[in-house]
Protein backbone atom coordinates (compact mmCIF):
# COMPACT_ATOMS: atom_id res chain seq x y z
CA UNK A 1 0.00 0.00 0.00
CA UNK A 2 1.37 3.40 -0.95
CA UNK A 3 0.20 6.95 -0.57
CA UNK A 4 1.08 10.32 -2.01
CA UNK A 5 0.37 13.98 -1.31
CA UNK A 6 0.13 15.53 -4.81
CA UNK A 7 0.87 19.24 -4.51
CA UNK A 8 -1.52 20.13 -7.32
CA UNK A 9 -4.37 18.32 -5.59
CA UNK A 10 -3.53 19.84 -2.23
CA UNK A 11 -3.57 23.29 -3.77
CA UNK A 12 -7.03 22.67 -5.21
CA UNK A 13 -8.49 22.56 -1.72
CA UNK A 14 -7.47 26.18 -1.24
CA UNK A 15 -8.99 27.43 -4.51
CA UNK A 16 -6.03 29.57 -5.47
CA UNK A 17 -7.84 31.84 -7.89
CA UNK A 18 -10.28 32.73 -5.15
CA UNK A 19 -7.41 33.26 -2.71
CA UNK A 20 -5.60 35.62 -5.09
CA UNK A 21 -8.77 37.59 -5.69
CA UNK A 22 -9.40 37.87 -1.95
CA UNK A 23 -5.79 38.94 -1.37
CA UNK A 24 -6.05 41.64 -4.04
CA UNK A 25 -9.37 42.97 -2.73
CA UNK A 26 -8.07 43.03 0.85
CA UNK A 27 -4.93 44.91 -0.21
CA UNK A 28 -7.01 47.35 -2.26
CA UNK A 29 -9.39 48.01 0.64
CA UNK A 30 -6.57 48.61 3.14
CA UNK A 31 -4.76 50.85 0.67
CA UNK A 32 -7.83 52.97 -0.03
CA UNK A 33 -9.12 53.15 3.56
CA UNK A 34 -5.74 53.55 5.24
CA UNK A 35 -6.53 51.94 8.62
CA UNK A 36 -4.22 52.09 11.66
CA UNK A 37 -3.27 55.70 10.82
CA UNK A 38 -1.68 54.74 7.48
CA UNK A 39 -3.95 57.24 5.71
CA UNK A 40 -1.26 59.86 6.45
CA UNK A 41 1.07 58.10 4.01
CA UNK A 42 1.09 59.13 0.33
CA UNK A 43 -0.77 56.67 -1.88
CA UNK A 44 2.34 54.99 -3.32
CA UNK A 45 4.10 54.22 -0.01
CA UNK A 46 0.75 53.29 1.56
CA UNK A 47 0.08 50.77 -1.23
CA UNK A 48 3.57 49.31 -0.82
CA UNK A 49 3.20 49.18 2.98
CA UNK A 50 -0.02 47.17 2.83
CA UNK A 51 1.25 44.97 0.01
CA UNK A 52 4.23 43.94 2.15
CA UNK A 53 2.18 43.44 5.33
CA UNK A 54 -0.89 41.73 3.87
CA UNK A 55 0.89 39.55 1.33
CA UNK A 56 3.36 38.22 3.91
CA UNK A 57 0.57 37.60 6.40
CA UNK A 58 -1.63 35.91 3.84
CA UNK A 59 1.09 33.61 2.53
CA UNK A 60 2.42 32.62 5.95
CA UNK A 61 -0.98 31.98 7.53
CA UNK A 62 -2.10 30.04 4.47
CA UNK A 63 1.03 27.89 4.45
CA UNK A 64 0.79 27.12 8.17
CA UNK A 65 -2.92 26.31 7.97
CA UNK A 66 -2.17 23.90 5.14
CA UNK A 67 0.52 22.21 7.23
CA UNK A 68 -1.87 21.93 10.18
CA UNK A 69 -4.60 20.42 8.00
CA UNK A 70 -2.23 17.93 6.35
CA UNK A 71 -0.65 16.79 9.62
CA UNK A 72 -2.66 13.94 11.20
CA UNK A 73 -1.50 14.81 14.73
CA UNK A 74 -3.87 17.79 14.64
CA UNK A 75 -6.94 15.86 13.42
CA UNK A 76 -8.51 15.88 16.87
CA UNK A 77 -7.96 19.59 17.41
CA UNK A 78 -10.91 21.95 17.19
CA UNK A 79 -11.01 24.52 14.36
CA UNK A 80 -10.32 27.31 16.86
CA UNK A 81 -7.14 25.59 18.12
CA UNK A 82 -5.90 24.93 14.57
CA UNK A 83 -6.33 28.55 13.60
CA UNK A 84 -4.76 29.69 16.89
CA UNK A 85 -1.69 27.52 16.29
CA UNK A 86 -1.21 28.76 12.72
CA UNK A 87 -1.72 32.39 13.70
CA UNK A 88 0.60 32.15 16.71
CA UNK A 89 3.46 30.71 14.68
CA UNK A 90 2.85 33.04 11.72
CA UNK A 91 2.72 36.13 13.92
CA UNK A 92 6.47 35.94 14.62
CA UNK A 93 7.76 36.34 11.03
CA UNK A 94 4.84 38.60 10.20
CA UNK A 95 5.70 40.78 13.17
CA UNK A 96 9.27 41.04 11.88
CA UNK A 97 7.96 42.04 8.45
CA UNK A 98 5.67 44.68 9.91
CA UNK A 99 8.54 45.98 12.04
CA UNK A 100 10.62 46.44 8.89
CA UNK A 101 7.70 48.12 7.09
CA UNK A 102 7.07 50.46 10.01
CA UNK A 103 10.68 51.57 10.21
CA UNK A 104 11.45 51.86 6.50
CA UNK A 105 8.09 52.89 5.03
CA UNK A 106 6.59 54.92 7.89
CA UNK A 107 9.65 55.95 9.86
CA UNK A 108 8.17 54.65 13.12
CA UNK A 109 9.41 52.38 15.86
CA UNK A 110 6.76 49.64 16.28
CA UNK A 111 4.99 49.49 19.64
CA UNK A 112 2.66 47.02 21.35
CA UNK A 113 -0.37 48.45 19.55
CA UNK A 114 1.13 47.62 16.15
CA UNK A 115 1.86 44.05 17.24
CA UNK A 116 -1.68 43.60 18.55
CA UNK A 117 -2.99 44.87 15.23
CA UNK A 118 -0.82 42.29 13.47
CA UNK A 119 -2.24 39.49 15.60
CA UNK A 120 -5.78 40.71 14.97
CA UNK A 121 -5.35 40.82 11.19
CA UNK A 122 -3.62 37.40 11.17
CA UNK A 123 -6.41 35.86 13.24
CA UNK A 124 -9.05 37.38 10.97
CA UNK A 125 -7.34 36.15 7.80
CA UNK A 126 -6.67 32.69 9.26
CA UNK A 127 -10.20 32.25 10.58
CA UNK A 128 -11.83 33.29 7.32
CA UNK A 129 -9.52 31.04 5.30
CA UNK A 130 -10.21 28.05 7.50
CA UNK A 131 -13.96 28.49 7.54
CA UNK A 132 -14.07 29.06 3.79
CA UNK A 133 -12.04 25.98 2.96
CA UNK A 134 -13.90 23.77 5.42
CA UNK A 135 -17.24 24.93 4.04
CA UNK A 136 -16.13 24.22 0.47
CA UNK A 137 -14.95 20.75 1.43
CA UNK A 138 -18.10 20.10 3.42
CA UNK A 139 -16.04 18.99 6.41
CA UNK A 140 -17.65 21.40 8.82
CA UNK A 141 -20.84 19.35 8.76
CA UNK A 142 -19.28 15.92 8.34
CA UNK A 143 -19.88 13.41 11.10
CA UNK A 144 -18.28 10.01 11.38
CA UNK A 145 -20.51 6.95 11.84
CA UNK A 146 -20.93 5.65 15.39
CA UNK A 147 -19.13 2.44 14.49
CA UNK A 148 -15.75 2.99 12.86
CA UNK A 149 -15.83 1.55 9.31
CA UNK A 150 -13.49 -1.40 8.87
CA UNK A 151 -12.05 0.20 5.74
CA UNK A 152 -10.36 2.94 7.78
CA UNK A 153 -7.88 0.38 9.12
CA UNK A 154 -6.54 -0.04 5.58
CA UNK A 155 -5.58 3.63 5.27
CA UNK A 156 -2.24 5.12 6.34
CA UNK A 157 -2.77 7.30 9.38
CA UNK A 158 -1.18 10.21 7.51
CA UNK A 159 -4.16 10.29 5.14
CA UNK A 160 -6.76 10.69 7.86
CA UNK A 161 -10.32 9.41 7.37
CA UNK A 162 -11.97 12.31 5.53
CA UNK A 163 -12.62 10.32 2.36
CA UNK A 164 -13.60 12.16 -0.81
CA UNK A 165 -13.81 9.35 -3.34
CA UNK A 166 -12.98 5.76 -4.23
CA UNK A 167 -12.11 4.72 -7.78
CA UNK A 168 -11.48 1.22 -9.14
CA UNK A 169 -7.97 0.74 -10.57
CA UNK A 170 -7.57 -2.84 -11.84
CA UNK A 171 -7.33 -4.97 -8.67
CA UNK A 172 -6.92 -1.89 -6.49
CA UNK A 173 -9.11 0.91 -5.29
CA UNK A 174 -7.73 4.43 -5.41
CA UNK A 175 -8.71 6.26 -2.22
CA UNK A 176 -8.66 10.06 -2.18
CA UNK A 177 -8.90 11.88 1.12
CA UNK A 178 -8.45 15.54 1.96
CA UNK A 179 -4.78 14.79 2.63
CA UNK A 180 -3.71 12.69 -0.33
CA UNK A 181 -4.23 9.53 -2.32
CA UNK A 182 -3.45 5.87 -1.76
CA UNK A 183 -3.97 2.56 -3.54
CA UNK A 184 -5.51 -0.28 -1.54
CA UNK A 185 -5.48 -3.88 -2.77
CA UNK A 186 -9.24 -4.42 -2.68
CA UNK A 187 -12.19 -4.38 -5.04
CA UNK A 188 -14.44 -1.34 -5.14
CA UNK A 189 -17.54 -3.27 -4.07
CA UNK A 190 -15.70 -4.72 -1.07
CA UNK A 191 -14.37 -1.28 -0.14
CA UNK A 192 -17.86 0.24 -0.29
CA UNK A 193 -19.18 -2.60 1.88
CA UNK A 194 -16.46 -1.91 4.46
CA UNK A 195 -17.52 1.75 4.49
CA UNK A 196 -21.04 0.90 5.62
CA UNK A 197 -22.32 3.72 7.81
CA UNK A 198 -20.38 6.45 6.00
CA UNK A 199 -22.62 8.81 4.04
CA UNK A 200 -21.74 8.29 0.39
CA UNK A 201 -23.03 7.06 -2.95
CA UNK A 202 -21.89 5.11 -5.94
CA UNK A 203 -22.04 7.22 -9.10
CA UNK A 204 -20.51 4.78 -11.57
CA UNK A 205 -19.45 1.18 -11.55
CA UNK A 206 -15.90 2.44 -11.00
CA UNK A 207 -16.52 5.38 -8.66
CA UNK A 208 -17.93 6.05 -5.18
CA UNK A 209 -17.98 9.48 -3.54
CA UNK A 210 -18.65 10.84 -0.07
CA UNK A 211 -21.89 12.78 0.03
CA UNK A 212 -20.32 15.86 1.59
CA UNK A 213 -17.70 16.01 -1.18
CA UNK A 214 -20.25 16.14 -4.04
CA UNK A 215 -20.64 19.72 -5.28
CA UNK A 216 -22.66 19.79 -8.50
CA UNK A 217 -23.54 17.95 -11.68
CA UNK A 218 -22.38 19.30 -15.01
CA UNK A 219 -22.12 18.26 -18.64
CA UNK A 220 -18.75 17.82 -20.33
CA UNK A 221 -18.59 16.72 -23.97
CA UNK A 222 -22.09 15.34 -23.62
CA UNK A 223 -21.21 13.26 -20.57
CA UNK A 224 -22.71 13.75 -17.12
CA UNK A 225 -19.95 14.56 -14.63
CA UNK A 226 -19.95 15.12 -10.88
CA UNK A 227 -17.74 17.94 -9.63
CA UNK A 228 -16.12 17.22 -6.28
CA UNK A 229 -14.92 19.52 -3.52
CA UNK A 230 -11.30 19.18 -4.70
CA UNK A 231 -12.42 20.32 -8.20
CA UNK A 232 -11.97 16.91 -9.80
CA UNK A 233 -14.75 15.62 -12.01
CA UNK A 234 -15.87 11.99 -12.10
CA UNK A 235 -18.28 10.43 -14.61
CA UNK A 236 -21.82 9.58 -13.60
CA UNK A 237 -23.35 6.60 -15.38
CA UNK A 238 -26.95 6.46 -16.61
CA UNK A 239 -27.68 3.79 -14.03
CA UNK A 240 -26.76 6.00 -11.09
CA UNK A 241 -27.70 9.35 -12.64
CA UNK A 242 -31.26 9.57 -11.21
CA UNK A 243 -30.04 8.74 -7.69
CA UNK A 244 -27.26 11.32 -7.84
CA UNK A 245 -29.67 14.00 -9.09
CA UNK A 246 -32.07 13.21 -6.26
CA UNK A 247 -29.33 13.41 -3.62
CA UNK A 248 -28.08 16.76 -4.94
CA UNK A 249 -31.54 18.23 -5.45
Amino acid sequence: MSYTFPLKRALRFWHWREQLLALFLTWLAFTVLGPFETSALPLGPRALYWLVCIASGWILVLALLMLVLLNPRFDDWTPALRVALAVSVASLPIGATVTWAERHLRGNDPDLTIMLNVLFVCALIGGLMYLRVMARLGLAEQTQPKQRPAFFARLPSALGTQIISLSAQDHYVEVTTTKGTTLVLLGLSDAVEELTGLDGMQIHRSHWVARNAAVRLRRSSGKLMLELADERQLPVSRTFGPTVRKVLA
